[in-house]
């Protein structure tokens, strides 16, 4: 019956009590999938604003949120879209985000697509270069270990016919500035433009992720890399982050295996995400039809 009546409303009417009621509900769900209050906000000032005069009739509220939501989604396109211009990827972030994991798992790939990658490592810990020569060794792939912004060079110039050189680094915290500055003291020697990727888990705090990002943007940051999706239930963040950011997204890993467990992000799956990874998902889509 409810439904009867929305089909009922002329249009001309404005947004009725019934479309708010779903639209509230729809929003308070994403709040409960980790989507930011004042992010939420500007959506519903987005659906009174816009729904009336853009909404196909027969879309029902839930696809024009995923339209509202997808004009906000940013991508930068994957290391596997590389034609002819050599890549340098950099995986920056916090300890325990999943860097040295992450990276191996996209090389693994592009090596699997005929790639020809070569990695480097900036982190003097002994058990990370163990983990790296470890899948390198897999796959065929050259490493170097680097222990100087003039080795760092030197390195890369040794890469020169690879299609994509990664450089691994050690974990920073947001809270020791000095260690992220020795960072950019190694990767602003290098003439080359790079791709440099924050390496953040969905499983951190929201507050903690902004300080992160903020406390990184000093190295210009390209890209976010979202990881342990498989761990965590707040998705809405990745969104959040990418609005607060104003960064575009890049991959999302789901799990431990390497190098299955990735995926080139896309404003689909992000959408899907936020919006059909929701709790109680049967019912806000049962609330949301209108037609």
């Amino acid at each position: 019956q409810a439904e009867d009546g929305i089909r009922d409303q002329p249009r001309s009417r404005g947004l009725g009590d019934v479309y708010k009621r779903q639209i509230f509900n729809l929003c308070q769900q994403m709040r409960m999938n980790g989507l930011a209050a004042e992010i939420a906000l500007k959506l519903i000032e987005g659906f009174k604003e816009g729904f009336l005069d853009t909404i196909d009739e027969n879309m029902n509220i839930q696809e024009f949120l995923s339209y509202l939501l997808s004009s906000l989604v940013k991508i930068l396109p994957p290391l596997e879209d590389i034609k002819d211009e050599q890549k340098i990827a950099v995986f920056v972030g916090p300890t325990g985000t999943g860097k040295t994991t992450t990276l191996a798992k996209i090389a693994g790939n592009l090596v699997k697509v005929g790639k020809n990658v070569g990695i480097i490592t900036l982190d003097p810990r002994k058990f990370a270069l163990e983990q790296l020569n470890f899948y390198a060794n897999n796959w065929g792939i050259p490493i170097e270990k680097v222990k100087s912004p003039k080795g760092l060079i030197r390195a890369i110039r040794r890469y020169v016919e690879k299609d994509v050189i990664f450089i691994d680094t050690c974990g920073c915290s947001p809270n020791n500035e000095f260690q992220i500055k020795d960072l950019g003291r190694y990767l602003h020697q290098l003439s080359k433009p790079l791709l440099i990727y924050l390496v953040l888990s969905v499983t951190t705090k929201e507050e903690i992720l902004l300080k992160t990002a903020k406390q990184f943007d000093f190295l210009s940051i390209s890209s976010l890399l979202f990881t342990k999706l498989d761990e965590g239930d707040a998705h809405g963040t990745i969104f959040n982050q990418m609005v607060y950011t104003g960064k575009p997204l890049s991959y999302l890993t789901t799990g431990q295996r390497v190098p299955e467990d990735i995926e080139i992000a896309t404003p689909e799956r992000v959408i899907d995400l936020v919006i059909n990874n929701l709790r109680g998902d049967s019912d806000v889509e049962r609330n949301a039809q209108i037609s």
